[in-house]
């Protein structure tokens, strides 16, 4: 077990359909998630941007790779 000091994010994908836990057919799914932990959030950030999540400059809202942002938010 590791043992970190500072910052830690749990990013939740906030599209339509990880929002909705429905898929375009109807079946339920699941949202998508990840952690980081480091310390500072700047680390944390880059970590999950290193996964290939898209993370909002008001650190609000998250995007899982692949997913498309919803046209309600601003920009991302």
């Amino acid at each position: 077990m590791a043992i970190t000091s500072g910052y830690s994010i749990d990013a939740y994908c906030d599209c339509e359909q990880c929002v909705t836990n429905i898929d375009p057919v109807g079946r339920w799914c699941r949202q998508e998630m990840t952690s980081a932990a480091g310390e500072t959030y700047a680390e944390c950030a880059a970590l999950i941007r290193s996964y290939g999540w898209k993370l909002s400059r008001n650190k609000m809202h998250a995007l899982a790779p692949g997913h498309k942002k919803p046209k309600s938010w601003g920009k991302l």
